[in-house]
């Protein structure tokens, strides 16, 4: 199917922006040029930057022509489909480029943007981004038929106050890649099924005197990376009944064990360095990573690795986070019908049955997830069984609280600050920030409650007086 010509006209002047030909607060085009250029009528593209103008993309000067917005990657445009970037090439994004092509030539995957009308989101973001999405739930009652042929669990994810605000495309959880050679090289012990963060600790100062610091891990300072610590040490944020956790002995002590192995071993997070090539490469010797890894190192041609559980802990939790990329559309969202169209086509067999080609991550679609996983694998059977411990709650439900939990909690693991004390700040500052949520909360139920008696009463006397 071939795009209309007004979508041709909106593409190519975004294309011109995502890719630098005209910057921020720099003059487009005029609209002769443009018309000339794509060989499509004056009107036509007069249309296309009314529609990119009114979108916020770009803005009119009177006599002097249209200028591309200086925020233009912040603005929600309704034909963009967002990607979330995982620091590498999602394996589904030219499969979904073409299919879009194809059924919704209208659509564009974005490149530049921050966001989108429709967007593929991870776990922790719509969990705290959830109020900017609109309900799913009967949208994928409608497209999805049988739901028996979808894997159930990996929806708990995408819940919200008993609505469903995303829907899981692929779920995985996450694991402990490594390569053989250089912990046998180290003299490190293999990881296996019941190994213990003492174990790790032990390969760790052993790889410390044959590895770079940068390059034993790939430390990064996000909630999906140090949450999994926490809740396998028996620790939590916030439980689900809402009670905050964060100074709790258990979270504390996670917290303690992951800065002491982190400083002990000089271990910090290094923006410059790409861990997922240093680890395809075999300069790196661990990579803590959802299934989502694996068709990076097939296209690479990479073999010399395995995969174990994330390491236990002492009375500690064997629980794992779950990884999930999920389908989002935005509450502003004017086309449903291409939601639900889109939606379909992520859910379907052809799309599902790519992603188990790729074996990239879990299908959710359970007769794809059988062509994914192959049971006579050792390494699938690793991810198989720890796919059956899965968590999903960060139990972090808005963005500031999010963020602002977040910079707490790295400024604990990379500082020289007392725990304690830090850990007592920042629970009070989530327990202030809870209970003010809870009233807001309560507050809107009751003047939605009285707003319902008000407009009952109106009607009650229209009709009998």
């Amino acid at each position: 199917m071939k795009p209309d010509k007004l979508t041709i006209v909106r593409n190519w002047i975004l294309d011109k922006i995502e890719n630098g030909y005209v910057g921020g607060g720099e003059k487009l085009p005029t609209t002769r040029e443009i018309s000339e250029s794509t060989g499509i009528s004056l009107l036509i593209v007069q249309s296309a930057v009314e529609s990119l103008s009114n979108e916020g993309a770009l803005y009119k000067v009177p006599r002097h022509g249209v200028y591309v917005n200086k925020n233009w990657r912040s603005r929600i445009l309704q034909r963009n489909v967002f990607l979330f970037d995982p620091k590498y090439e999602l394996p589904y994004k030219q499969f979904l480029t073409e299919e879009l092509a194809e059924q919704l030539p209208h659509l564009r995957i974005v490149s530049g943007f921050h966001h989108g009308m429709f967007e593929i989101r991870t776990t922790g973001w719509l969990q705290a981004h959830h109020d900017e999405y609109m309900p799913m739930t009967d949208m994928f009652a409608a497209i999805s038929g049988n739901r028996e042929q979808f894997a159930r669990e990996p929806f708990r994810a995408c819940f919200v106050d008993n609505k469903l605000m995303g829907i899981p495309i692929i779920y995985s959880p996450w694991l402990m890649f490594y390569n053989p050679k250089l912990l046998k090289d180290a003299g490190c012990e293999m990881p296996h099924e019941n190994w213990t963060w003492n174990d790790f600790q032990r390969s760790i100062n052993l790889l410390s005197n044959t590895t770079p610091s940068d390059k034993i891990l790939n430390w990064v300072p996000e909630a999906f990376y140090w949450m999994n610590f926490i809740f396998r040490n028996g620790g939590k944020i916030i439980k689900n009944d809402g009670t905050v956790a964060i100074n709790s002995p258990k979270t504390l002590d996670a917290l303690q064990k992951i800065r002491s192995m982190l400083r002990n071993n000089h271990i910090k997070y290094n923006p410059e360095l790409n861990y997922f090539e240093e680890f395809i490469k075999g300069n790196s010797p661990f990579q803590i990573h959802p299934r989502e890894i694996i068709p990076i190192m097939n296209n690479a041609g990479f073999e010399d690795w395995d995969v174990a559980p994330l390491p236990a802990f002492e009375n500690g939790c064997d629980r794992t986070l779950q990884a999930t990329d999920i389908f989002c559309v935005r509450k502003e969202c004017a086309d449903t019908a291409s939601a639900a169209t889109l939606a379909k086509l992520l859910l379907s067999e052809k799309f599902q049955n790519f992603l188990a080609e790729k074996k990239y991550g879990i299908p959710i679609r359970l007769s794809s997830a059988e062509k994914s996983l192959d049971k006579n694998s050792g390494k699938d059977q690793v991810i198989l069984k720890e796919s059956t411990k899965l968590i999903c709650g960060y139990n972090l439900p808005s963005t500031p609280l999010y963020e602002a939990v977040v910079i707490g909690i790295n400024e604990i693991l990379e500082t020289d600050c007392d725990i304690d004390r830090k850990a007592n700040e920042l629970a009070l500052m989530t327990k202030i920030f809870v209970g003010l949520s809870k009233e807001k909360e309560s507050r809107t139920k009751q003047h939605n409650a009285n707003s319902y008696e008000f407009l009952y009463a109106q009607a009650y006397h229209s009709e009998y007086g």
